[in-house]
């Protein structure tokens, strides 16, 4: 509703101001208008809100899924750091450090206390709402969603174009980013355990084309009128010759995502306090669905995330399996 809103108040030119009555996403402040066109979830321009009001005994007693959505929203930004560090690494896209301080220099302290936003603390509810605002905030300054966002948004956006519901409702957002954000811990996780063998010796990087259109044909259907803009998004970022750079990188790839990251363990506790889904069944989806759903997040926007290095290490089919299939993550 509130993308919607934004985006039709820019194509009509009228100001408009935002009253939330939940802590529920980042986007409020943002200028980005997260919407599915022709099925394909893709981020149209908007100008930001020239007000916000935003009561904290309104947002406090707001429905507590709600305000666990928000959470694990919020909680994205971690993982997303990582992804953006490793693209940073890469040469791909330089991380701007004056964004980077407004999402990533408070952003732990306003996690770090899950079990107090169900409590309804209003003090901890007011922190919590202006993490919000910051985050959309550092959205429009860097005029891209980046900030904000990496390959735990792009499982939820393939959730989002499959219209997932459970129980008879529209899984939240934040609930499908908050599995997400499971899934991209558990992915870096992985990559902790590399070796300069595991990305040099893979032999199943794909280096052609071809092959790697063969690949999106068998995941999307061709006739939707999205087919274009997905085969494009992952022509702007093919790259057939970057699997020694990750080979060479691979040492300091490893320590951004140690000092980003938690321990899948203590993200889960952390996601589960706040309320939030933590297993696939509490989306009503299986481990292949969520398998599948990450082979095709891989595909669908140019954004560097470790789904790219992952797939560039020929190492996306085997990781994703034993992140979702072998039981020991979820």
């Amino acid at each position: 509703m509130n993308d919607i809103v934004k985006r039709a108040s820019f194509e009509l030119k009228r100001a408009y101001a935002l009253v939330p009555t939940a802590p529920s996403v980042d986007g409020f402040a943002a200028t980005g208008a997260a919407v599915s066109v022709d099925g394909f979830k893709t981020t149209l321009p908007c100008d930001s809100p020239r007000l916000i009001v935003a009561d904290i005994d309104v947002l406090r007693n707001a429905p507590a899924d709600m305000i666990s959505a928000g959470y694990g929203d919020v909680f994205a930004k971690v993982p997303a750091g990582a992804d953006w560090k490793i693209a940073e690494l890469l040469g791909i896209e330089a991380v701007d450090p004056a964004v980077w301080d407004i999402v990533q220099g408070p952003l732990k302290a306003r996690i770090a206390h899950p079990e107090l936003l169900l409590q309804r603390n209003g003090e901890a509810v007011r922190d919590f709402y202006t993490c919000l605002i910051d985050v959309g905030h550092a959205m429009e300054l860097y005029k891209d969603s980046r900030p904000a966002s990496g390959a735990e948004h792009l499982f939820s956006h393939i959730l989002e174009m499959d219209h997932l519901t459970y129980q008879g409702k529209i899984v939240s957002h934040g609930f499908k980013v908050a599995i997400g954000t499971l899934i991209s811990s558990a992915l870096m996780t992985e990559v902790l355990s590399f070796t300069p063998d595991t990305i040099i010796d893979s032999g199943r990087c794909v280096t052609d084309w071809d092959v790697r259109y063969r690949q999106i044909q068998a995941a999307f259907d061709e006739s939707l009128p999205s087919f274009g803009a997905i085969v494009e998004a992952s022509r702007q970022k093919f790259c057939a010759d970057r699997t020694e750079k990750i080979r060479t990188m691979l040492p300091q790839i490893q320590a951004a995502i140690r000092s980003q990251v938690y321990s899948f363990e203590q993200v889960k506790d952390m996601l589960r306090t706040a309320g939030c889904p933590v297993a696939f069944e509490d989306i009503g989806i299986t481990g292949d669905v969520a398998a599948a759903a990450v082979r095709r997040a891989q595909m669908i926007r140019k954004r560097y995330t470790v789904l790219d290095l992952l797939y560039e290490s020929g190492q996306l089919d085997r990781v994703i399996d034993r992140v979702t299939g072998s039981g020991e993550y979820f």
